[in-house]
């Protein structure tokens, strides 16, 4: 653990942090790809989200300056072929529901997963990720713990 508090803005004071702090974890997918993360706690001055996609035939690179993917203002940028440079990938607007009385930004996405849970439920769609989602994550995470708490490589289904 490199930080040893974390300050509650709300309450105006540091309390006691017990999680690791980072996580690295490196993989072979099941396709063959190499697949990477590193994760740090804090806040940098910079990015707190980095998330590249390297392909044979371009890249996707995602951003944000918060680290919590779920609740972020996110960029998407991407290339392809020859191409030397990263263009910006701006999302459809039918990928984003407007949600009146909701700014933009993190209250937007919870309200939007909720509106689509919503939609779900009344029409019988499986559009938001559901209990087996988070039991796959929760194993995941159940792994990683293992890994770092026995220094031996987990492998997962």
């Amino acid at each position: 653990m490199r930080r040893t508090k974390v300050h509650v803005i709300d309450e105006g004071k540091g309390i006691p942090v017990s999680a690791p702090d980072p996580v690295v974890i490196s993989d072979t997918l099941r396709s063959g790809a190499m697949a990477s993360l590193f994760y740090h706690g804090g806040v940098l001055r910079g990015e707190n989200l980095r998330w590249e996609i390297n392909g044979s035939e371009g890249d996707l690179v995602l951003t944000s300056t918060n680290g919590n993917v779920q609740v972020a203002s996110l960029k998407l940028e991407g290339g392809r072929g020859e191409e030397g440079t990263l263009h910006e990938i701006c999302d459809p607007p039918e990928y984003t529901a407007i949600i009146p009385g909701v700014p933009p930004g993190p209250p937007s996405n919870v309200a939007q997963i909720y509106a689509q849970f919503s939609k779900d439920i009344s029409e019988g769609t499986h559009v938001v990720p559901g209990f087996s989602h988070a039991v796959a994550r929760h194993r995941l995470l159940d792994a990683i713990e293992t890994a770092s708490r026995t220094g031996v490589t987990q492998k997962m289904g």
